[in-house]
Order: C-alpha cells, then structure tokens, then sequence
C-alpha cells in the first residue's frame, strides 16, 4: 500500500535514515576495524608462537645432530678388536646420555644385520623389555641406509622398545672401517616439552595450542585437547595442506576438532623430516573482545539517532514551507516545461536554492538540445558490438570507439585526425581515395609498440554529420589463425608419420628379405650349380646341405610373414601371442618381463586384437632401444565394455614436456588407439621409466 507523505514528514524521514545510515555506517566500520584490529593481533601473535617454537626445534635437531655425531666419532667409547668386534665403554656411554632427558634409548648396530649394542635410557619398570623382530629389522634398515649414504640422517616416528621415537643415525668413526651404526632414539616427550602449551600465559589463551603435523596428515606431538593424539590424531585441514604446497600464512579455518580456530602455519624442514607446524586458537576466545566493542557500539548508535530524530524534526519545520512553493514549477519541468522559473523572495539559503533551481531549469532546457544532437551523431556508432570500428573520411580518421584502444593500445586522442594506416595495413589504398563502398578483406593491425595481429575488416558507407562516410569494423581473428596453422600442422603430421611409418616399413621388409631369404637363396643356387662338379657321393652331402638351406629359407619367410601378421594372433590368440613376444624379448635381450593377462578370455574382434599386439610391440621395442630398462611390467585386462592395457618400465624416462616432440613409435601407438577411440595416457620423467595406461572400448555388437 502506498504511503501519501507530506514533505515535513519525508525531512525527518531522511533526516534520521541518513543519520542511521551514517551511524551504521560508523557502527560497522568500527566494528570491523576492531575486529580486524584483533585477529590481526591475534595472527601476528600466533605467528610469533610458531617462529619460536619453530626455531627451538631447529635448534633442538641441530644439537641432537651434532651431539650424535660427537659420540659417534669419540674413540674412547669404542674400540674395534678387529673387523667384526666391537669394545663398547659403557659407564662412558651412559654417563654422556645421561646429561639430558630427551633419549629414550640407544643402539649400536651393524648393516650386516647384527646388534652390538641396545639400551633402554630410563626405565621406569624393573621387567626387561626385549626388542621384536620388526624393531630389530627397522634398526638393521636404518644402518644399511646410513652405510650406503655415509653421513647422519633423521627418521621420522618409529616404534623402539614397544614406543614411538624419532631416530638419529651416525656412521661410527673407526680406524679400521667404519663398520657400526650409532643410532640414538628422541622421546616424544622432548618434542612435547617444545610443542605442548598448558599454561594460558604462553600467548596461546586457554583454546590456543601449537603442535606438528607429518606428510601422511597425522599429529607428530602431542594434542593439548586428546590423549594419545601423537600418530593417531588425523589432521586433514587447510592449513595443513597450504604448508604442504610450501605456503606460509595465517587463516581462519576448521581445525582437526571441527572448530574454528585462527591458524598460523608453516612447513618445518628437519634435515629429512618433513613436518608442518601449526599455532592455533578458538575463533570464539579472539572474538570475545570484538563482541564487547559490538555490543557498546549498538548502545551508543541508539541514543545518537534517538538524538538525531529531535534534531530531524526541528529542522524540517523550517524548510518545509518554503519548499513547497517549489512544488508546482517542478511539477512543470517534470512535465518538459524546462524554461519555467519562479520568484525569489529570500537571500537566504532556501533564496539560493531557488536561484539554483531557475539555473537548473534554463541549463536543462539548453543541454537537452545539445544531447539530442549528440544522440543523433552517434547512434549509429554506439550500436556496435566489442568489435572495433573507425569512421574515416577518404583514410583520416574521424572517430574511434573503445574496442580500437582495447587492440590497438592507442588513445583515442592519437589516433582521431590521423591517417587510417597509423593503425591498419590497407593492401590497396587507392581504394581510400574513392567513394566509400561495402567490401571485405583480411590484413594486419598494429599495436602502439609496433607488433602485428591479424585481423578481418568490413567496410560500410554510413551518413556521419551530414556527409558519407566508410565504417571499418575491425575483427581479431588471431585465434581463428592459430587454429588454421594447428590444425594444419597436425595434418603434416599425421601424413608424415604415415609416409614415415610406411618408409620403414618397407627397409625393414628390404633388410629382412635381402640379409635373410636373399642370402639363402643364393646359397642355394651356389650349392646347386656344384651338383654337375661332383660325384654322387658328393652330390648327397651338397642335397643335405641344400636342404638345410632351404628349411633355414622357410623359416625365414615364416618371421618375416609373422611380422607383418604374426600367426600366434590366429593360432593361439592374443593373450597367448604376447607371452610369447615377451619371451622371445627375454631371451634375446635380458630384460625381465612380469606378464599378467589372468582376466583375458575372448577378444572376437581381429582389429582389436591386431593394434594390441602391435601396441604392445611397440613399446617392448621403444624399452629395449632406448629407456636402458632391466625390467618391464605388462597387465593384460579384459572387462565387459572395454580392454586395458598397463605398461610400465624402470628405465631412463623422459621429460612429459618433450613428449610431442618424441619419434614415430609413441605417435603410432597414440595413433593406433585413437583409430580404435580408445585412451591412453604416458606418464614419464628423467629417471621414472615409463609408465602407459591404454583403454580400448570393445565393438557393441561383439559384447551380445
């Protein structure tokens, strides 16, 4: 329902809306600015949390380090008798672990698998507590790793003596040979005395804690808020992942506990650890403030536009009367009576606004000629699309619109009154001396720095202030002409590899018949003419031996036809075909193949079955000639909808971004499955072998 409001009414309406609107305005400006204030306290003191705490470890790490080193390299606690025994001083040993609390155990082994030496620190039940199997072979993993490498290195958690420690192994110093391993364990109870805040004194609050978390998304130090949280507490949050793609930052996220917390976070790299530490506090306990600030604010906005609402009315009763004489000339000019005026009785400021008024009424009138003129001389410009247009007289240029700035980086002020060929290359500009005329060709436009893109321009006459003149709508067909060239170029490609493939093909059928059945032939014809040299008894060994010749012939034309169709296709199948390949590539060039094709029954369709094999040809040759690869991994699998074929070598590898620029045998088999509109996929880098996953769909009428 609409509300008939005097304008005494609407005054003090505006009056206190624009106060309320100002003071919310205030309200919620100081609202966030204090709010804003606080987290970013907050954050900058959770990140001071973190830095220290991150430099402690550090500083912790690199002690234990050099500590294990010292004790690894003093030879007053080892003496090696000879190349297999070991002395170890003991009351030595332990007096120098004793001096601090952080070593739960230590162990002395040797790569070969044999324990010298492996002590509990500390413990606490008078029962002995034996080491597993699986304890001892992690000892004997980590001393064959420091044996191979030669230097100290960190592991991350590990159970030892029924507990979780994080290792320090060092190579013992000898001077017979550095044939032991010193391994000491750290107690999480020392990453705890770093990590663990209890006390709301310590810059976390009571919510705050600070704590580690691994590369497999699990705590590495203890929860101030879950017992045994060290390995078993699954932390899966945004922060986590952000340190582990090497960011370093603050947010407001969910934490392991579904709560909303303020997290600072950061990757922590201890020598081989990989570690992200987090410091983080209850969005509720920072925000305790910002709701005392809010709740004052809201007080005090309702007593100033409880203030504002006696002010509205006050003011209202004085310019209310006097605006109502303007009521009527408005009334008129709303009408399009632009040239009215009225009286001014008053110097005052009301006298101003009806001097104003007048003024507004006259310049309305006057400009309202001036924008109909303008509309009218560039109706037909603004009408255009994004693409660029130009208005020239015979090749100067009269008016541009934005879409020219847009591709040209010209301004609109270096271009207007210029020569068109600032900007466009006209291939025949005679064509500008004449009467504009309706025509369409292709050229170059240049940018403001001098480069070139191609473009398609359409002309039209149009009338432009009383005169014809030619429209050019300029259109950016660069990426139209990276197409064309793409697409051309595949199909060179594609005709090349054809050629290509068809050239080798033909070498290879040349070399087989001309190095093979060629020479056998020959010997043949050799042998037969030495038959009327001879005697009998001779004729029968030369027959014998002709005979050998040709049965070495047969089998030659056997290969030969078998490449260009192996029969094991026809005779016992694919699955059977490709085991054969396989051991034949084994025999012939050592590379261990691991097949599997237990999920293969029937492929009815020769096609399938032909490309397959060839695929698989293919990449047996390309590991053979150039991965250097000892062994291969070949998954023949057969589903209802579809064949996949799984590929996979340790050789060399390649880099992926080379991958368009690789030989013949990668291009046929993309070829081959692409005829077959199948998949496939090649994952490879230096030093990764090769990885390839093919899926090949299987004709509908072959699976009824």
């Amino acid at each position: 329902m609409r509300l008939d409001l005097t304008i005494r009414e609407k005054l003090v309406i505006f009056y206190i809306t624009l106060g309320f609107i100002a003071v919310s305005m205030l309200g919620v400006y100081s609202f966030k600015s204090a709010r804003e204030a606080i987290l970013n306290r907050s954050f900058e003191q959770l990140t001071s949390v973190r830095e220290v705490k991150k430099a402690r470890l550090q500083h912790f790490f690199h002690d234990r380090i050099k500590e294990t080193e010292l004790l690894a390299s003093t030879p007053e606690l080892f003496n090696y008798t000879d190349l297999d025994s070991t002395i170890i001083n003991t009351s030595q040993l332990d007096s120098f672990l004793l001096k601090g609390n952080y070593i739960s155990s230590i162990h002395i082994v040797q790569p070969n698998k044999k324990l010298i030496h492996s002590k509990k620190i500390r413990q606490v039940s008078t029962e002995n507590i034996l080491l597993t199997e699986t304890e001892k072979d992690t000892l004997f993993a980590i001393a064959k790793q420091i044996a191979k490498n030669n230097k100290t290195e960190v592991f991350d958690y590990k159970k030892i003596y029924s507990e979780y420690s994080i290792f320090i192994a060092s190579p013992i110093i000898s001077n017979i040979k550095k044939s032991s391993i010193l391994i000491i364990c750290i107690s999480p109870q020392a990453i705890n005395e770093i990590m663990l805040e209890k006390n709301a004194f310590g810059g976390l609050g009571e919510s705050g804690e600070s704590y580690l978390v691994g590369k497999d998304l699990r705590m590495r130090s203890s929860s101030r808020f879950k017992d045994q949280s060290l390995l078993q507490t699954h932390v899966n949050t945004e922060a986590v992942h952000e340190s582990f793609n090497h960011n370093t930052g603050t947010k407001i996220i969910k934490d392991y506990r579904g709560i909303d917390v303020l997290s600072s976070y950061s990757t922590i790299n201890l020598y081989s650890l990989e570690w992200a530490i987090m410091a983080e506090i209850d969005f509720k306990e920072v925000m305790i403030p910002v709701f005392a600030i809010r709740n004052d604010i809201v007080l005090m906005s309702g007593f100033i536009i409880l203030m504002l609402s006696v002010f509205a009315f006050i003011i209202s009763l004085r310019i209310t009367n006097p605006l109502i004489k303007l009521r009527t000339v408005a009334n008129e000019i709303a009408k399009g009576n632009y040239g009215k005026t009225i009286e001014i009785e008053s110097k005052d400021e009301v006298g101003e606004l009806t001097e104003s008024f007048n003024h507004m009424s006259v310049q309305i009138m006057e400009q309202t000629k001036i924008l109909r003129e303008r509309e009218k001389r560039l109706h037909h410009f603004y009408q255009a699309t994004t693409d660029g247009i130009i208005l020239h007289n015979r090749g100067t240029i009269l008016l541009i619109n934005q879409a020219i700035t847009n591709l040209t980086q010209f301004k609109s002020e270096e271009l207007v009154g210029m020569f068109i060929q600032t900007c466009v290359i006209i291939p025949n500009p005679d064509i500008l001396k004449q009467h504009p005329q309706k025509h369409s060709f292709e050229t170059d436009c240049i940018r403001k720095d001098g480069s070139l893109f191609p473009v398609e321009i359409i002309e039209n006459p149009i009338e432009y202030e009383g005169n014809v003149v030619g429209a050019m709508v300029i259109r950016d067909i660069s990426d139209r002409r990276n197409s064309e060239l793409k697409l051309q170029e595949e199909r060179n490609k594609r005709v090349t590899s054809f050629i290509d493939g068809q050239e080798d093909e033909r070498k290879r059928l040349s070399r087989e018949l001309h190095d093979g059945i060629g020479q056998s032939l020959i010997g043949i014809k050799m042998r037969l003419e030495m038959l009327k040299l001879h005697d009998t008894e001779k004729n029968t060994e030369i027959l014998e031996t002709i005979k050998s010749f040709v049965n070495q012939t047969i089998q030659d034309v056997r290969r030969v036809s078998n490449n260009l169709m192996p029969s094991a296709l026809r005779d016992i199948g694919l699955k059977l075909a490709i085991q054969k390949l396989c051991d034949e590539t084994e025999k012939n060039t050592g590379i261990t193949i691991h097949y599997d094709a237990e999920t293969v029954t029937k492929i009815p369709d020769d096609r399938v079955k032909s490309y397959i094999y060839r695929i698989t040809q293919e990449a047996i040759h390309n590991a053979v000639k150039h991965s250097k690869a000892t062994e291969m991994s070949i998954m023949l699998i057969q589903e209802p909808s579809k064949v996949r074929l799984i590929i996979e070598d340790n050789g060399i590898g390649f880099d992926e971004a080379s991958l368009q620029q690789r030989g013949n045998g990668l291009y046929s088999m993309q070829e081959r499955v692409s005829i077959l509109k199948g998949q496939i996929t090649i994952t490879s880098a230096p030093g990764k072998g090769v990885y390839i996953d093919i899926r090949i769909p299987l004709p509908q009428n072959n699976l009824k």
